[in-house]
Order: C-alpha cells, then structure tokens, then sequence
C-alpha cells in the first residue's frame, strides 16, 4: 500500500513541475522562447480569473419584468 502512496506522490509532483514549468514559460519573452528549444513556444493560456477577471453588470428592467409576471398569472388563471 505504501508503494502506491509513493507512486501517487511522484505523479502529482511530476505534474506540479511540468506545470510550474509551463507557467514559468508565462513570463518569459516571447521572442526568448521562440530563439531558446528549452522553453516551450506557448505557455498556459490563462483563465480570465488568473488574467484579471471580469466584471459583469447585471441589470433588470422592472417594467418588462412586472409585466411578464402579470401576463403569466393571467395565462394560469
């Protein structure tokens, strides 16, 4: 049982260092990864989370709101 806990434990530190390593190649030039074979040519496409995020304004327009929710009971009644 031990032998598959260190198995385990060398899979998930051999993806966090392939990992790291990708995002490392983030903050490398592009121009230096592209001249250099160790660098991989393309990082890891960030998410919007990790790129600054995203700010999303919801709003509703109560008129259309309050008059679909009239039309509705006026369907069921």
């Amino acid at each position: 049982m031990s032998g598959s806990i260190k198995g385990r434990a060398l899979g998930v530190a051999a993806l966090v260092l392939l990992f790291g390593f990708m995002a490392v190649a983030n903050f490398v030039p592009k121009e230096e990864r592209l001249a250099s074979r160790f660098w991989p040519d393309e990082g890891l496409r960030l998410g919007l989370d990790l790129r600054g995020g995203i700010h999303w304004v919801v709003g509703v327009d109560l008129a259309e709101a309050i008059e679909r929710e009239l039309e509705f009971v006026r369907k069921t009644i």
